[in-house]
């Protein structure tokens, strides 16, 4: 970097009336201190790249569990109508069962009071 900064320097001493040459040196180390290499740049570039892929790829695995929780779900939410509904026609025909046996029984009340 300081060959960098000698020849910067050297470049703005001859293209303009410099003052202070250690001030002018100074400030331009200051620059390119501050100044990230390409390098590091591009290795911090990549590196955000595969974060930024790994963090896609976890999203996507976190969407396809929870599809597949959804999907289970509702076969069991399916499951559960059917055993619902098997409760029900059974309810319905004890229902039926015991307003027939009433019927009898008020029929065979209703003709021995009659006959009787």
């Amino acid at each position: 970097m300081s060959e960098m900064v000698d020849v910067i320097s050297s470049e703005f001493e001859e293209a303009f009336e410099v003052k202070n040459p250690k001030s002018l040196y100074r400030g331009i180390f200051l620059l390119l201190s501050s100044t990230v290499p390409r390098e590091e740049h591009s290795l911090e570039h990549s590196n955000l790249k595969s974060s930024i892929t790994a963090l896609n790829q976890n999203v996507q695995l976190i969407a396809l569990r929870m599809e597949e929780g959804f999907k289970r779900m509702d076969e069991r939410f399916e499951v559960i109508d059917k055993r619902f509904e098997a409760v029900d026609k059974r309810f319905n025909r004890q229902t039926v069962m015991m307003s027939i046996g009433f019927l009898v029984i008020t029929t065979l009340i209703s003709v021995y009071r009659f006959l009787g």
